[in-house]
């Protein structure tokens, strides 16, 4: 018996051998009835072979048709329009016949007839609006449902784009079968492509968003709203390019090196709050490395932090994609380029379109690394006194720059500097000017003086002994006490002293000149009244 089980029982081997060769992979030969072999291909005739002719445009079967749809953004648009029937304007450009569900475009229709009479949009109008055909499209839970998992917010924009693209693809395929038969049966094959060209733009046309003309555009009402970044409140705005302009050797770039090293140790300028501490890049063609090496250490800053750009290099402004490279690569917070002129190589900066080109890119850079970049300027040889018009180049300069700080003496203390707004989208005028001392340097508190007075010239009609005059009448008014200088700008007018006038009186009074407190008014006083209360 032993044996006669061994000799019917095949080997581990054999049936390794007959497992693999079943199935194509070698071994010894199947064992298997022959009944239950599937017959082999028969070998192909030996012959001329034809390639057939592949069609133009194959259309896939009209059951595939049916799967060019999402089911997902049709559910969020009904969803979304029956929770609020106030978004409707946001579905703007969709159609009934958009949706790929049956069900999805009887819903829709009615939501946009309840629409067109001005009633109402919610699930118990709908429900009532779809009337007897609310039952062969799965009830009133079906209408239900649709409300349930929307998103918090849906965008329902994005969603009707989708649609509309599903719809559009429908469309493109139903007219490349169309087409297809066509040119089988078409004597002229170009005049049945072009009558058929239309049904091709149509859906080409619904793809695209309305008023699609290639340009990238974005609705208002899906625009987040985001106050201007600053870095200094009313001063130093942040994540935008900012000109930094004054005459040579007036110390703008003592300035700009000042901010940085305040910023590259965590601390806001002027104020000195706490702020996040952000890595600086000096891209200077005016000195060396060593020396702005130097002047970062003595205001302060962070050595760890500075990236200065190889005076050999010979960056331009042309190159943005290098710069850009660099702002990702050592994540800078803030970049001083001195000078404009420098880093402007070729381009005519007294041309308008040069200078925009070149600086719209450089502002775009800055918003979209949220980069303050700080463009050092020059004044020209002008005597206006509208500060525009001082500004070195062609007026584009001005307009591209969001904000522009000018740097000049202070006529109180020539010892100090001011930091004064000139041209600004993002800061209000004739905000204080912020005071800083070159050596040492450091911040020296405010000023009242504006930057119209700055450049204002001399009346000619003024006669030289008006300040004479000034003087024992600004020490008059005084004389009781501190004064505001709003009231002290009133009786000067009535007095018949102009504004110049008793800022020169007040230099030779020594009259003192203080806020009251952050953000409120100046007062001004003589020296032996003592502070303001």
């Amino acid at each position: 018996m032993a044996t006669s089980a061994t000799s019917q029982t095949p080997e581990p081997d054999a049936r390794l051998r007959e497992y693999f060769a079943s199935r194509g992979k070698g071994g010894a030969p199947s064992t298997a009835p022959k009944a239950a072999r599937v017959p082999a291909k028969p070998a192909p005739k030996v012959g001329p072979t034809r390639v057939p002719s592949a069609p133009a445009c194959q259309p896939p079967p009209e059951r595939d048709l049916t799967r060019l749809f999402n089911e997902r953004s049709e559910r969020v648009i009904l969803g979304a329009l029956i929770k609020d029937g106030a978004r409707f304007d946001e579905a703007a450009g969709l159609e009934p016949g958009h949706f790929g569900i049956d069900s999805h475009r009887e819903i829709f229709a009615a939501i946009q007839r309840l629409h067109k009479r001005g009633e109402g949009r919610d699930y118990q109008t709908v429900c009532n609006e779809l009337g007897k055909r609310l039952a062969g499209i799965g009830g009133w839970s079906y209408v239900a449902d649709l409300e349930e998992g929307l998103p918090r917010n849906p965008q329902i924009a994005d969603h009707v784009r989708i649609v509309r693209k599903c719809a559009a693809a429908r469309l493109a395929y139903k007219a490349a079968g169309a087409l297809q038969a066509a040119l089988e049966a078409s004597d002229d094959p170009l005049q049945t492509i072009d009558q058929y060209r239309g049904q091709f733009d149509s859906a080409q046309e619904l793809a695209a968003p309305d008023g699609d003309c290639g340009l990238r555009l974005l609705k208002g009402s899906e625009i987040e709203e985001q106050d201007s970044p600053m870095i200094v409140t009313d001063h130093i705005p942040d994540a935008t390019i900012v000109g930094l302009i004054g005459p040579p050797g007036i110390c703008k770039t003592t300035l700009a090196i000042l901010i940085a090293a305040d910023l590259s140790r965590g601390r806001t300028p002027y104020t000195g709050a706490p702020c996040p501490p952000r890595n600086i890049l000096i891209m200077s063609n005016e000195d060396s490395p060593a020396r702005i090496r130097k002047l970062f250490k003595a205001a302060g800053g962070d050595l760890s932090r500075l990236f200065v750009e190889n005076c050999d290099d010979g960056w331009l402004l042309s190159d943005l994609s290098r710069l850009e490279k660099a702002i990702a690569a050592y994540n800078i917070g803030f970049v001083i380029l001195d000078s404009f002129a420098s880093h402007s190589g070729k381009a005519d900066l007294n041309s308008h379109g040069e200078t925009m080109g070149l600086l719209i890119p450089l502002r775009a850079l800055a918003e979209k690394y949220h980069c303050a970049i700080v463009l050092i300027h020059h004044l020209n040889k002008s005597a206006s006194a509208d500060h525009l018009q001082r500004v070195s180049g062609s007026i584009g300069i001005s307009a591209s720059l969001r904000h522009s700080i000018h740097v000049a003496v202070d006529p109180d203390d020539p010892e100090l500097r001011l930091l004064l707004n000139g041209k600004s989208n993002l800061c209000p005028p004739n905000v204080p000017a912020l005071r800083f001392r070159p050596f040492p340097v450091g911040w020296a508190g405010e000023s009242s003086i504006t930057l119209q007075e700055i450049y204002q010239q001399p009346a000619v009609s003024e006669d030289s002994g008006a300040v004479d005059r000034a003087v024992p009448w600004l020490a008059d008014a005084l004389r009781p006490g501190a004064m505001a200088q709003r009231d002290l700008e009133t009786l000067a007018k009535t007095a018949g002293h102009s504004w110049a006038t008793v800022r020169r009186a007040k230099r030779a009074l020594g009259v003192i000149s203080r806020r009251s407190e952050f953000g409120g008014a100046w007062y001004w006083w003589l020296p032996e009244s003592g502070a303001v209360q």
